[in-house]
C-alpha cells in the first residue's frame, strides 16, 4: 500500500484551538484515513461517515466520500 501522507492544521472556532490531521490516502484499497490529534474533531469525524480503527490508529472512510469528509472539517 502506498504510504504517502500528507499533514494539515485546522482551527477549531468554538475554541481556536489548532489540531494537527494527518491525511493517509491508501489505508485499504478501498478507505483512506485521517488520523493524528483527532479526539476533538471525532465528532465531527462520525458525522462525515468515518469509522475509528484502532489498529491503524485512524478514522476510515470510504475514498467515495473524500469530499463529504473534507467538507465537514472546514
Amino acid at each position: 500500500h502506498n504510504k504517502q501522507t500528507c499533514f494539515f492544521n485546522i482551527t477549531l472556532i468554538h475554541t481556536m484551538e489548532a489540531v494537527r490531521l494527518q491525511y493517509v490516502p491508501n489505508v485499504t484499497d478501498k478507505a483512506f484515513g485521517i488520523a493524528g490529534d483527532t479526539y476533538p474533531v471525532k465528532e465531527a469525524l462520525k458525522a462525515a461517515g468515518g469509522v475509528w480503527n484502532g489498529k491503524h490508529k485512524a478514522w476510515l472512510f470510504s475514498k467515495k466520500r473524500v469530499d463529504n469528509c473534507f467538507n465537514s472539517l472546514l
